[in-house]
């Protein structure tokens, strides 16, 4: 018993060698480095028209188009770590009585910095599909069109999460969402968006 493992162990190695592949086989590298990317999708203010928006008999639209674009690194199979600027654009109080009518706005960006953790669910050496998990810090810069009014901003937490579909090892296409807390303070009030994208990226 003892010769035949002995036999089998030596074998193995040769035919491996013989074949051109190495034993034990080395498994597939994950898919490391730095990458870019641009997302679209839909942005919510989940507080609607509040602070200089409020009142007035207004009607609100609090959703608008979303678009950004960011810069990742991936660390390992299981971690990365992403910078990203995206465009909330505009939630809009629009005020319809007769000889009245007018628009006022608030328009939001943010950059925010967020370590990312992948879970691998379909596919070998990175490529196939993963779930993913982000957790970070925002900078939001809010806007108005309401006279009398200074921009304004602040820093509070992000989160988020979705699907990652790595089709070849340069390129991938995302489904997330994510959500950041507390944008605005002062005259804007505070709410939270929710930010609902498909986003493409590309590996160096």
């Amino acid at each position: 018993m003892i010769r035949k493992l002995a036999f089998l162990l030596v074998l193995a190695p040769a035919l491996a060698f013989a074949q051109g592949r190495e034993f034990p086989p080395r498994e597939e590298p994950a898919l490391v480095g730095p990458y870019v990317g641009a997302l679209i999708g839909s942005a919510e203010a989940k507080q609607g028209c509040i602070g200089v928006l409020r009142g007035g008999g207004r009607v609100c639209d609090k959703t608008d188009i979303a678009f950004g674009v960011f810069l990742g690194y991936r660390l390992s199979r299981h971690f990365g770590a992403e910078m990203s600027y995206t465009d909330l654009n505009e939630v809009e109080a629009r005020s319809q009585g007769p000889g009245t009518a007018s628009t006022q706005s608030t328009s939001t960006s943010v950059v925010d910095g967020t370590l990312v953790g992948f879970i691998p669910l379909v596919g070998a050496g990175g490529v196939g599909l993963s779930a993913f998990a982000k957790l970070g810090i925002y900078e939001a810069t809010m806007e108005t069109t309401v006279p009398g009014i200074r921009d304004s901003s602040n820093w509070k937490l992000t989160f988020g999460g979705g699907l990652q579909w790595d089709a070849a090892r340069r390129w991938g296409l995302r489904g997330s969402w994510q959500r950041y807390k507390g944008v605005g303070h002062g005259a804007f009030g505070n709410s939270d968006y929710d930010v609902i994208a498909v986003s493409g990226l590309w590996r160096f």
